[in-house]
C-alpha cells in the first residue's frame, strides 16, 4: 500500500509473477512467505519482519521487491513510523 505525495487515500500496488491458476508449488510456498513477511510489517513487528524479508532475500537474491522491503524494514528499526503509522508507505516526493 502507497499513498502518493499530494493524495489522503492509499492504493495498492502489486507486482505480478504469475498467473495463481499456473504458480508452482514453490512459487505458492513462496508467495505464503511474502505474505507473513508483509503481515509482521503492517503489524509493527519489525524484527520478524526482518528475519522474513531476509529469509526471502537469500533464496532469491535477484529479486528486486526483497531488496526494497530489506531496506525499508531497516529504516523503520532504525526510525519507526509514529504510533498511528496505518502500514502505509508515504511517497514524498514524484
Amino acid at each position: 500500500m502507497i499513498r502518493v505525495l499530494g493524495k489522503q487515500e492509499a492504493v495498492a500496488i502489486f507486482e505480478p509473477r504469475c498467473l495463481l491458476a499456473d504458480a508452482t508449488p514453490a512459487e505458492l510456498a513462496q508467495l505464503v512467505r511474502w505474505h507473513e513477511a508483509l503481515a509482521r510489517l503492517r503489524a509493527r513487528d519489525w524484527h520478524a519482519a526482518a528475519a522474513l524479508i531476509g529469509q526471502l532475500q537469500a533464496d532469491f537474491p535477484d529479486d528486486g521487491l526483497y531488496r526494497l522491503y530489506a531496506a525499508r524494514v531497516e529504516a523503520y528499526c532504525r526510525t519507526p513510523p509514529a504510533a498511528d503509522w496505518d502500514g502505509v508507505t508515504a511517497l514524498d516526493s514524484k
